[in-house]
């Protein structure tokens, strides 16, 4: 094959020569500046394939009028005239697509300025109530906690008022009340005519014995007669009411009732008669059913050892109350102390005429 290096010679086959020389012109063209082209064409995704294709149709007449001639070059030998250009080919089927060109470079990314705050927009309308929920069922109670500390005690109020005084127990008894004060007489019934004014025997204590009502009662006052005619003097004593032991005869427990003292009529009454003492209870000292109790007069804790009771009158009749009698403290030495009433002996006066002194008990 005919080099192309020879196309600038001066070989006698001038035709062909030339002929291959514009080959390898278009070629070497083709060669150099086609890639060139399709270099940047591919890079700016701009190439036009019309244009492209004429250009290898061009090449593609060219190579077929070359082959021919080496063809015909080769038949003849180097003598040969030269043949007759042979037809153009067909062009050439177009070329593949040139390779993708490389990705830009990324443009810049610039936020634009923040636009101004719009106007704050009129506040709608209210809308309608919405309808209320039924209440829930109440839920179930928790456990009790525990008991907290006790606090500390508070300091003690002020004393209220006294309130007024209720009415007494037993009370409404006032018809069966006792009264016995009649004297036997005006000069020869004191009890003193009876009784032996010996040392020991002085009467400073008389006890008259007595029996509550059935129902019981509350004490009003105790009363006693006394006689003038054989006055000696003054003399003080009070009154008391305690409960008495039938069995062992005499007084027992705290006194129910204590009077204030009293002294005995000075002068005595001009016509020498009897006078009665009252001691009124301002408690209401209550006295229990069907018992036996001793309304006592003594000068106990107000006396000298001369004073006595030997004033006091006897009731009148014989044992005008059945269901008492006349007591006289008569054991051991004169007392001057209340205390002895619950300790001393207590004996029971009773003769042919004495059996109570006279004396009262009076119930609410």
């Amino acid at each position: 094959m005919l080099s192309i290096a020879s196309c600038q010679s001066a070989d006698p086959t001038e035709y062909i020569n030339k002929t291959l020389c514009d080959v390898s012109d278009a070629l070497s063209y083709v060669t150099l500046a086609s890639k060139a082209d399709l270099n940047n064409e591919a890079k700016a995704r701009s190439t036009d394939d019309s244009a492209l294709a004429r250009q290898i149709s061009q090449v593609t007449i060219q190579m077929a009028k070359l082959t021919a001639a080496v063809v015909a070059l080769e038949a003849e030998g180097a003598t040969g005239s030269p043949g007759i250009p042979g037809t153009p080919g067909t062009p050439g089927l177009a070329g593949a697509s040139g390779p993708t060109g490389t990705t830009g470079l990324m443009g810049l990314s610039l936020t634009g300025p923040t636009g101004y705050t719009g106007a704050t927009g009129d506040t709608g309308m209210q809308g309608p109530k919405g309808e209320t929920s039924p209440t829930g069922d109440t839920g179930i109670t928790g456990p009790t906690g525990d008991t907290g500390v006790t606090g500390p005690t508070g300091d003690t109020g002020a004393t209220g008022d006294t309130g007024p005084t209720g009415g007494c127990p037993f009370a409404g008894h006032a018809a069966e009340s006792l009264n016995f004060t009649e004297p036997q007489g005006t000069t020869a019934t004191a009890l003193s005519q009876y009784i032996s004014s010996t040392a020991n025997f002085l009467p400073q204590s008389l006890a008259q014995t007595f029996l509550s009502p059935p129902t019981g009662a509350s004490l009003a006052s105790i009363a006693f007669t006394f006689l003038s005619a054989n006055f000696l003097g003054e003399v003080t004593f009070a009154g008391y009411v305690y409960e008495w032991d039938v069995a062992a005869d005499g007084p027992v427990g705290q006194a129910i009732f204590a009077s204030p003292p009293a002294v005995s009529t000075a002068p005595p009454p001009p016509d020498g008669g009897a006078y009665i003492t009252v001691f009124n209870s301002t408690t209401c000292a209550a006295l229990a059913a069907n018992t036996t109790y001793a309304a006592i007069l003594s000068t106990a804790g107000y006396f000298t050892a001369d004073q006595r009771l030997d004033l006091v009158s006897i009731a009148q009749g014989i044992d005008p109350y059945p269901n008492g009698n006349l007591f006289i403290a008569s054991g051991g030495a004169i007392s001057n102390d209340t205390q002895h009433f619950t300790s001393t002996t207590w004996a029971p006066y009773s003769s042919s005429r004495v059996e109570d002194i006279a004396f009262a008990v009076t119930y609410l």
